[in-house]
């Protein structure tokens, strides 16, 4: 049995300036923006809702990972099988949002109305990732940053996947 992750806190605040760290898979982060969270004329709490739903914070936090950890890049383009990269040994990431109804792990051009899922083209995606980072996104502006290795089998059991941090029911 896996001994408990280390949880590394990182808060943002607007008026100090924010060092980059390195990310590690065996850590969980805690990022709590709660302290910068501003948009034009939108307060804290309307982005802080905005920020609850995954088809929006995805692609933002796949923007800010890459500012928070130095060893972090975006993918190329969006066709990429991956949204992050580690730099020097080349670890693929797909960044997902973790809801109060779970977490999807097929492609998001399979989910949706009007859209089909593909299990070949789905287990072909995973087989070309390494690791998911699920954001938390429940308890927005503070969210939770997980890595979980990208597991074919357990993934196509369609079962709780069990983490550290607790049961991530995938759908």
């Amino acid at each position: 049995m896996n001994a408990k992750r280390k949880v590394i806190e990182i808060k943002f605040d607007i008026k100090s300036i924010y060092k980059p760290i390195i990310f590690e898979n065996n850590y969980i982060y805690n990022l709590d923006l709660s302290s910068s969270m501003y948009l034009g004329p939108l307060k804290a709490k309307e982005l802080s809702d905005i920020y609850k739903d995954g088809r929006v914070t995805g692609l933002v936090v796949e923007h800010l990972l890459v500012k928070i950890f130095k060893n972090l890049s975006r993918a190329d383009n969006e066709k990429a099988s991956y949204d992050v990269l580690e730099n020097k040994w080349g670890t693929s990431y797909e960044v997902r949002s973790l809801t109060r109804s779970g977490v999807k792990t097929c492609p998001s051009n399979m989910i949706g109305k009007g859209r089909i899922y593909n299990k070949d083209l789905h287990k072909e995606k995973l087989e070309k990732i390494d690791y998911f980072i699920f954001i938390d996104i429940m308890k927005s502006p503070i969210f939770k940053i997980i890595p979980i290795k990208s597991d074919l089998k357990l993934l196509f059991q369609n079962k709780a996947y069990k983490s550290m941090y607790k049961d991530i029911i995938l759908i």
